[in-house]
């Protein structure tokens, strides 16, 4: 099994500007395994921490994004 990530459309961020410590990024990451097409469409949660941003969790289709 081979996995080729090949784009990632930003679809919206809710908070994750320069004074926020935390955000959510919805997004579709667009990829290649074993020659066929696919797609992972996610809500994710970031926590920032000094100037880094890390990846927290996928949110829930049932929760609500602010």
């Amino acid at each position: 099994m081979s996995i080729t990530w090949r784009r990632l459309d930003i679809l919206r961020t809710v908070r994750g500007s320069l004074l926020d410590t935390e955000g959510i990024v919805e997004f579709i990451a667009h990829y290649r395994e074993d020659g066929i097409s696919g797609q992972q469409h996610e809500s994710s949660r970031f926590l920032k921490e000094g100037r880094a941003w890390y990846y927290l969790d996928a949110v829930s289709d049932d929760t609500p994004l602010r």
